[in-house]
């Protein structure tokens, strides 16, 4: 084997398994596609791409195992099947000519960012930009983009650069809270099998966890409230009478469908709908019985004049849902998430360091409603 090539593989899955839930890791996303750009033919960059996207992902494995309650082979068959056509986008891309390559490698990017196959684009580069770039909002963004150039050009130099970067960037001050906000972390047991004696005992328990906290705003973990029924929002109302807007983490159906949700228990209302719930076990556009998608719905809601921008689990992961919402300026940045079946994987902190990297990058706070 090429020498050359083996140390292209290398920093391919030495660059995949830099996702392993240290925000500060992800600063070498940006690395990527500059691994893709020195690869000699379409077949290396596919091959490169598929490394780097199998080694980010490899809690999928488990996760999987645990989520369907399945064999080896259907968590194996998830893992990789999201990664082939993410890898497919940048060696279908790749083209000889170097001048067209950074062009087209760009497009990639763009393509895996945005629907509808952004709708899988984890790992994406982007979320390094927090980590390099604090604070920087709109403006970290292009810069980002421009250092990934940069990189294409000068390797070597650029990465010694950025290195500094990220070392000077982590004593850049953690964005103050302007409301106040609280987020709270459970560990309950979820299964796929719907148990309405164990969600009224659990909201019990959230009550009284609620009841406990001053905060004006509080955060519960996604589907931590069951499903939302006129029932389910009496008892919330009459059991909180403390004035407090819980958001809670529900399940919601209507006419149109079945969505994955945050609801205001003091209002009682539905403020927010999942943008992208998580493809194969949550949507399934084939089959009725799927969580809707709204894709560019809702990104910011307002509640007691405060913008809150709510990111639900897979969304903290994804780059358009948290652009789309950073976009309205909130005040605070929410993200709720529901981690059982991913206990002892990559994937909670993955998910959690993607999330402080928004936050970072706008300057917005963070609170987090986090089950696991």
């Amino acid at each position: 084997m090429n020498r050359l090539i083996f140390i292209r593989i290398l920093c391919s899955v030495s660059l995949g398994f830099c996702w392993n839930g240290s925000y500060q890791f992800l600063a070498a996303a940006v690395l990527f596609p500059v691994v893709i750009y020195y690869s000699s033919s379409r077949l290396e960059a596919f091959l490169l791409a598929l490394l780097y996207f199998l080694c980010a992902t490899r809690g999928l494995i488990f996760g999987s195992i645990q989520y369907f309650n399945s064999g080896l082979f259907l968590g194996v068959g998830i893992w990789i099947s999201g990664n082939l056509i993410l890898s497919l986008i940048y060696s279908i891309l790749w083209t000889k000519s170097s001048a067209r390559r950074v062009f087209q490698l760009f497009l990639a990017l763009l393509l895996t960012a945005f629907p509808p196959i952004g709708a899988i684009g984890w790992a994406h580069p982007m979320l390094a930009a927090g980590v390099i770039f604090p604070g920087w909002g709109w403006w970290g963004v292009f810069m980002t983009l421009a250092l990934i150039f940069l990189l294409m050009k000068k390797p070597v130099q650029v990465t010694l650069l950025t290195v500094c970067a990220v070392f000077f960037a982590q004593f850049s001050p953690d964005p103050k809270r302007k409301i106040p906000f609280s987020g709270i972390r459970t560990h309950y047991q979820y299964d796929q099998k719907r148990d309405f004696l164990s969600d009224y005992f659990r909201q019990e328990d959230l009550v009284k966890l609620a009841k406990k906290s001053e905060a004006e705003f509080i955060l519960l973990p996604e589907f931590s409230g069951g499903v939302w029924t006129d029932a389910t929002r009496d008892y919330w109302q009459k059991s909180l009478d403390t004035g407090q807007s819980v958001f809670l983490g529900v399940e919601e159906h209507d006419e149109t469908g079945r969505f994955n949700a945050i609801a205001d228990t003091k209002s009682g209302q539905i403020i927010y709908h999942q943008r992208q719930p998580i493809p194969l076990s949550m949507w399934k556009p084939w089959s009725e019985e799927s969580f809707k998608a709204d894709w560019f719905k809702n990104p910011v809601s307002i509640v007691r004049e405060k913008k809150i921008a709510f990111l639900i689990c897979y969304e903290s992961l994804l780059i358009w849902p948290a652009l789309h919402s950073l976009s309205g300026s909130p005040d605070a940045l929410a993200v709720t998430g529901n981690y059982w079946w991913a206990k002892n994987t990559s994937i909670p902190g993955i998910m959690e360091s993607g999330a402080i990297s928004w936050s970072r990058l706008f300057s917005i706070p963070l609170i987090m409603g986090i089950n696991f």
